[in-house]
């Protein structure tokens, strides 16, 4: 059998270094390392065209492992976010602290007033109150949210709220349910601002 000197002294046979080791497969290929790590140990090296070949093929493995594994080790290009400009508190929240807010429904008129600066609900009246119901005729027409405008401008005389700034929606107008329920809260003794 033919052999090959090493540094010192003892010799490795050709046939176990060439001997099952498939570098074109991954098992093979570590089985290669630890060739190369055990042959480091006894201070045997083998030829440098055989290493540098391997190291070639490894790297090209290696950044192949890699790119397969995770897509994300590749650079991707970022874009770069804009943050949206800070914005000062709007003044109008605290100058106009209350507002009163419409609701109609095809069966009942509801209103409330928020404290916009806590948003919590100040003071409210429905026509689905159990109370409210039984005195009127009709819980969704004109008069219905008349009542209710006055009910929620007496609520919001006793609880210290003297005036209110109206919101209205943008399918809102100042006709029919809507009028009928800012002008019973103004005559009930609460300011429109």
């Amino acid at each position: 059998m033919e052999t090959t000197p090493s540094s010192s002294g003892a010799s490795i046979p050709y046939a176990v270094i060439f001997l099952g080791f498939d570098f074109n497969s991954r098992q093979g290929f570590s089985q290669a390392l630890h060739f190369f790590v055990l042959c480091k140990a006894i201070g045997w090296s083998p030829p440098s065209s055989f290493l540098t070949f391997h190291r070639h093929k490894a790297k090209a493995r290696q950044g192949l492992s890699q790119a397969l594994v995770s897509p994300s080790a590749q650079p991707v290009k970022q874009k770069m976010v804009i943050p949206p400009p800070v914005r000062p508190p709007q003044i109008i929240k605290f100058l106009k602290p209350y507002v009163l807010k419409m609701h109609f429904t095809n069966k009942f008129v509801s209103c409330q007033v928020i404290h916009s600066p806590t948003a919590t609900v100040a003071s409210s009246a429905s026509s689905q109150e159990k109370v409210l119901r039984s005195s009127m005729e009709n819980t969704r027409d004109v008069a219905a949210a008349a009542k209710i405008g006055k009910l929620l401008g007496e609520r919001l005389l006793l609880k210290g709220i003297p005036a209110v700034s109206v919101f209205l929606k943008r399918e809102q107008k100042y006709h029919g349910k809507v009028r009928a329920v800012i002008d019973s809260v103004r005559e009930a003794g609460v300011k429109l601002i």
